[in-house]
Order: C-alpha cells, then structure tokens, then sequence
C-alpha cells in the first residue's frame, strides 16, 4: 500500500540494467494488494523485454501451513526462463497447490482479499498455466534482442470513481490541481448526467478518460444518451482496460506524450486492451 510512482520508475530502471549486464529473466517479489499496478506501471516503461518479467508474491505467509508462497516463486522462476517477452505475474491457478498462472501484467487484478487465487484477468484469461512445464494458453510477444526503457510517470493523474449521490464540488475538488483524470464509470462507461457540463470544462483543459468498473466487457459510450454526451464533451474510451491500469497508462502518457495523451489512451500499446469496440 506504500508503493509510489517513484518505486515504478526504479524497478524499471534496475530491470533494463539487469538486463544488459546479465541477460536472464527476473522474479521480482512483491506485496499483492498492489502488485496489479506495478505490473501494469512496468509495461509501459520496458516495452521491449529482452528477458522476461514477473511479479509474483504470496496471499498467506511462509510460516503458515497453507502458504502459497514456495508454488508461486517456482511458476515465477519457471516463467522466468521462458521466451516470453511481456511483464507478467505468476501467482496460484487455484485454491490447490497444484498449478500457478501466468497473468498478463496490465490485465490483471487482484479479486480476492485473501484467498490464494486471488488474480484474475478479464476478458482475457491467463496467458498460460505453470506445471512441470509451461502450457501456454494465449498469444503473447515473444523476447526482443534487447530491453527498452521509458521510464518515470507524472503523478498528477486523478481518479473518479462513479457513484450515486457524486457531486460538481466533489469532482472540482478531485481534478482542480490535476493534468489528467481517469473515470471508473457505471456499466458501459456513464456517470451522472448533472456532472456533463463540469466535465466538458475540464475535458477542454486537460484529458478525461473513462473506464468501466465492471469486471468483465467494455466501455461502449455510443449505446446511451449520457455517453454520448460524454463523447461530445470530450472524454475518451479506454474500451476494456482496467481502471487501474488506464490511471498508470495516463500516468506514463503525461510525462512522455503530453501532447498525445487523448489519441494514445484509447490505442493498444503493450496489450492492455484486449477487446476494443471501436464505433464510428
């Protein structure tokens, strides 16, 4: 819960030195409550991996009988050693201590506060399944010749998170002091129809995307009256990017493409959208 963009950029930073200097893969062992970001942050700044990439951790500790943590480290070393070129996590496939899955790094979420199942990656699935060896499951992008770096984010991205009762003080509040700002939005991508003209106001000013809160399927702001209000406004369509992965997406855009943010949050770059419905 302590993790900053700071941290982000310096994984990143110490993965493409590892990279040149010793040419493996590497496991880098983190707390799962916000794991999801950090995967999703590292993504972006080594869009090329030369080696592979993966966080792993532990839902229950290593002195407990029920530990997850040795199955979860070995998917992770094994993951390590393979041609996949994306940042990815390996964590349990089950409850059982039976298989560990290896979830793209910028779909994942963590769904479960404590069971030793807890990632899922929706929409998509796992990219494959960890046993004696490696059963792959979904396309992914094999190892580049070398590792590239973007690194550092702007931290002056804020999220809304759409509820009943929001109001034009709170969303002023929230966005005032900010360069961009992420919606997690009802449904196919809405939020309150009394927030339109705010939201146009800032949408003038600085990028506003939204995402879905929901689990599974995609923003489509052309089906409803409010969304495509939003569309007249301004706001972008992250389709079925998570909201957390959209907020450091925004994040990385901010301090590398400022002055593309709107065209670029709505494009594929390093397989964070999966199932993009773009209407015309």
């Amino acid at each position: 819960e302590d993790m900053k963009p700071e941290h982000w950029e310096g994984m990143a930073i110490k993965v493409k030195e590892m990279h040149d200097k010793e040419d493996h893969g590497i496991v880098i062992g983190h707390g799962t409550d916000t794991m999801s970001y950090s995967a999703a942050a590292l993504s972006f700044q080594l869009p090329k991996l030369s080696n592979p990439v993966v966080f792993t951790g532990a839902q229950r500790s290593p002195d407990r009988p029920s530990s997850d943590a040795h199955l979860n480290l070995v998917g992770a070393a094994k993951t390590a050693m393979s041609d996949l070129g994306e940042v990815c996590i390996a964590m349990h496939e089950t409850t059982n201590d039976e298989n560990v899955a290896i979830w793209r790094g910028n779909r994942t979420r963590k769904a479960h506060s404590s069971k030793r199942n807890a990632f899922l990656s929706p929409n998509e699935g796992p990219i494959g399944i960890v046993k004696e060896k490696i059963e792959w499951k979904g396309k992914y992008r094999a190892t580049a010749n070398n590792t590239t770096l973007q690194a550092g984010f702007d931290d002056q991205i804020g999220m809304v998170w759409s509820y009943p009762g929001l109001k034009v003080e709170d969303w002023e509040n929230i966005t005032s002091k900010k360069k961009g700002v992420v919606i997690a939005g009802t449904g196919l991508g809405h939020i309150n129809s009394d927030l339109l003209d705010v939201i146009q106001k800032t949408a003038k000013d600085m990028p506003v995307a939204m995402s879905s809160q929901c689990l599974s399927g995609s923003t489509n702001l052309n089906v409803y009256r409010n969304g495509r209000k939003l569309l007249e406004c301004g706001v972008v369509e992250t389709y079925d990017m998570l909201p957390e992965t959209a907020l450091v997406k925004m994040m990385w855009l901010s301090k590398h493409h400022n002055d593309k943010i709107r065209d670029m949050m709505g494009e594929n770059l390093v397989g964070e959208i999966s199932n993009s419905r773009k209407l015309n």
